[in-house]
């Protein structure tokens, strides 16, 4: 029972992320995270160095901060995908359907973040 949860017994590292079903999700969080990456970057800042975090369509803008708080975004993003794909391989490599069920559901979410990145630097503009 205990030699179960040692890592170098089970799978191999390689043989694990050579799988094409791991791959393809592992490629798409990669290309969205590139993209949400150069969107926040590529953004221009605005001259009176104020940035509208939080806009609602009843009250108008509820919270300007600092222009840097816009890069929280891919870093939170970037933070969520090493620790969601570490628990993938580390929890989720007995059970087929929680690897996949895991690794899809980051796509999604980072692609969330990619949504919220867009409309923030759209707004801001």
């Amino acid at each position: 029972m205990i030699q179960s949860f040692f890592l170098w017994q089970r799978e191999s590292w390689r043989a694990f992320w050579r799988q094409r079903s791991v791959m393809t999700p592992l490629f798409s969080i990669a290309v969205i995270l590139i993209i949400t990456w150069v969107t926040v970057i590529t953004a221009p800042i605005s001259s009176d160095n104020s940035f509208a975090l939080r806009y609602s369509i009843y009250v108008g803008i509820n919270w300007l901060t600092e222009p840097f708080y816009f890069y929280l975004l891919p870093i939170v993003a970037t933070i969520f995908v090493v620790i969601n794909v570490f628990l993938s391989y580390t929890l989720a490599r007995r059970s087929l359907v929680l690897k996949y069920l895991w690794l899809w559901a980051t796509v999604f979410i980072v692609g969330g973040f990619l949504w919220l990145a867009w409309l923030l630097r759209s707004f801001n503009t």
